[in-house]
């Protein structure tokens, strides 16, 4: 299932239960962070989903987190950062986590092993 989050990022549940969230509009870790004054429209209501007006984010990094299918947080074993969420996550590296997280429960799952959050 595909979810789009507030216009700036957007949410993937696979067959296996397994959801990865990619975020990247201002506040969230990634190089839009300190877009103050997109930031202080959102907060305030006068953008959002589906209004008019609301701002196109792109960004070449983004923000992530994955949850299990109970909607607990995890971690790829190679987040050694202690977070529940990575900043500044590459295209590339966002593809190689949807790789992961689809395959997780698979028979021929041989993935690192998880870490809770």
């Amino acid at each position: 299932m595909f979810q789009i989050v507030h216009g700036a990022g957007f949410k993937m549940t696979f067959a296996n239960g397994y959801t990865i969230s990619v975020q990247f509009r201002p506040g969230n870790y990634c190089d839009n962070r300190d877009m103050k004054a997109e930031m202080d429209m959102y907060r305030t209501g006068s953008v959002g989903p589906n209004v008019p007006g609301m701002p196109v984010y792109q960004c070449p990094n983004a923000e992530v987190a994955v949850m299990d299918p109970s909607g607990e947080f995890i971690r790829h074993p190679s987040w050694t950062h202690g977070d529940d969420v990575k900043g500044w996550v590459s295209p590339d590296e966002v593809a190689a986590l949807i790789a992961w997280i689809s395959g997780i429960g698979a028979p021929e799952d041989n993935s690192p092993s998880i870490s809770r959050g």
